[in-house]
């Protein structure tokens, strides 16, 4: 029985060139032996060069198609010549340099997560610093209002704009202006977060219950939708101890996310 070296590859009968290529370098990511130490990845290593050795090069290739499609061995013994010679050592040298560049570039990969997975455990404090100081705001002052409007704001959407009568502007969502009773509650309260003391919401008493809003102009307005970015990602990478692709691009993630917290906090 002939050994389909095709499937050996996990590719097509007939695949192309470059179909072969890609198949090789996938499967040298996965059991080469510096990558996968088990008796079975270097069983499997022997039998992925050989059949790329076979099906890289166009006569060996021409031969066995001969073979496995039509049953036909070809017998004739074609005399290499010194060029061909030099091509064909020239190809083992690439596969055997391919196969070194695959495996430095995992090592390389595998040890920058490493240092992704340690930072998580950063980046998932800090995303609990955030949702602390959202969440967490037992400090509030009342505020002296001189008018209370709603207009378009520069998100093209309606916003509440309060004037205090210090003269001070503040932004607020809709709801603020929606609720606000001037007859019977003339005074509105700024709710201060906890870690960042920033000014990060806005009450007003509706029918005696105190309804909170997010203020515009830092982190607050978004929510904590940041933070919960950060910590589910920063759970996931923790989680996944060994390397992959995937994790490995994630792992990026929160780093950009919390820059941009920091910098509109």
């Amino acid at each position: 029985m002939v050994t389909n070296y095709y499937e050996i590859l996990g590719v097509r009968d007939g695949a192309s060139d470059a179909e072969i290529k890609r198949a090789y370098r996938k499967l040298v990511k996965i059991y080469h032996p510096d990558i996968n130490p088990t008796a079975e990845a270097n069983e499997m290593i022997v039998q992925i060069t050989s059949a790329y050795e076979v099906l890289s090069d166009p006569q060996t290739k021409y031969q066995f198609d001969q073979l496995y499609f039509q049953g036909v061995e070809v017998t004739e013994e074609v005399k290499e010549t010194p060029e061909e010679a030099a091509r064909r050592a020239y190809r083992e040298q690439r596969a055997a340099e391919e196969q070194e560049r695959l495996a430095r570039l995992y090592r390389i990969k595998s040890r920058f997560y490493q240092f992704q997975r340690k930072a998580s455990y950063l980046f998932l404090l800090i995303s609990l610093v955030f949702t602390l100081d959202y969440f967490y705001m037992p400090q509030y002052e009342y505020l002296p209002v001189q008018s209370v409007v709603i207009e378009k704001g520069n998100r093209e959407v309606l916003v509440t704009i309060i004037q205090g009568v210090d003269g001070r502007l503040y932004e607020a969502t809709r709801g603020v202006y929606d609720h606000f009773d001037p007859v019977h509650y003339q005074d509105l309260r700024i709710y201060y977060s906890s870690v960042f003391d920033l000014e990060a919401q806005i009450g007003v008493n509706y029918n005696g219950e105190w309804l909170t809003y997010p203020l515009y102009g830092n982190i607050h307005e978004f929510g904590n939708f940041f933070a919960y970015i950060v910590l589910v990602i920063s759970l996931v990478v923790i989680r996944q101890k060994a390397y992959k692709d995937w994790a490995l691009t994630i792992a990026i993630v929160p780093f950009f996310v919390t820059l941009f917290m920091f910098l509109v906090v």
